[in-house]
């Protein structure tokens, strides 16, 4: 929203995101769900017939929905909506099957939009911690970042494959946090080596992260190296010396499994570290 320069009041930032949909995020929301099942042919009116329910999802969807969720749906659309917002879970499942359904299909509007990019117009606007993104043509409700994190993480997640993957793990509708710290630890013990120990036998992260600690005669280079004192020039070992210590690529052993802000500092820590190194990437002698 544009405002004036000297109105401090309506001008938000996206450092702080919604979680849920507050009153005023909710009705939008709920008018793209009834325009997006019209669209797909999700909704039977019953307002010419002697049926008590005027609008109700059709025979076909209200079966969809209730093997999906497991769980009882009423038949009767505003029952249905109330039923699907008292929970925030079942109402980003419950908005994640009409992208998939509809996402692609023309909203009808004068500048033709698509519902998913209608959604993610409503979602960002509103400050909402969910953002709608299309991967091959497939509409996809995901953990909106913050565009300050966003920026650092581009460049290095469309230059390096398992980058990416650790970030859609970390940040998809039903994130995989092993994954993520698995990608990041392919993504450093690959970097490790390329670039400190390229010909060293030893491929586990946690012993090269030893290896070179213990090394007197290895200095790391990276980006901005020369404001750290020559004492200090492994510091950032620091950083991820505990990362081996998490489950990720290990399926047995006593590795720990990541919670959410374990694997959230690992991803960005691994990205940070990418990033420190990607322009002086020539192998030390």
């Amino acid at each position: 929203m544009e405002t004036p320069s000297f109105i401090k009041k309506y001008r938000f930032t996206d450092g702080v995101l919604r979680h849920g949909f507050p009153g005023y995020l909710k009705t939008p929301v709920v008018r793209w769900i009834y325009d997006i099942m019209q669209a797909c042919h999700f909704l039977v009116d019953n307002r010419n017939s002697i049926s008590d329910m005027e609008l109700c999802l059709s025979q076909k969807f209200h079966s969809l929905i209730q093997v999906e969720f497991r769980e009882e749906f009423p038949m009767e659309f505003n029952a249905a909506i109330s039923h699907v917002f008292s929970d925030t879970d079942r109402a980003l499942v419950f908005i994640q099957i009409l992208l998939s359904h509809g996402g692609n299909y023309d909203t009808g509007m004068p500048t033709r939009p698509t519902f998913g990019t209608l959604l993610e117009y409503y979602l960002s606007q509103g400050g909402s911690a969910y953002a709608v993104t299309l991967d091959r043509y497939k509409w996809n409700l995901i953990e909106r970042v913050p565009e300050i994190i966003q920026k650092e993480a581009e460049v290095a997640t469309s230059d390096n494959d398992n980058l990416m993957i650790a970030w859609k793990s970390c940040y998809g509708i039903s994130p995989d946090y092993n994954e993520t710290v698995r990608q990041c630890q392919n993504v450093l013990e690959e970097l490790l080596k390329d670039k400190y120990l390229p010909n060293d036998k030893v491929t586990q992260l946690g012993r090269m992260i030893g290896n070179i600690i213990q090394n007197d005669n290895l200095q790391m280079e990276f980006h901005g190296d020369s404001v750290l004192e020559r004492e200090d020039n492994k510091v950032l070992l620091k950083l991820i010396r505990r990362i081996p210590n998490f489950r990720g690529m290990h399926t047995a052993g006593t590795g720990k499994t990541p919670n959410k802000e374990e694997a959230l500092f690992i991803l960005s820590t691994t990205i940070y570290f990418w990033n420190l190194h990607r322009e002086n990437s020539e192998t030390v002698s």
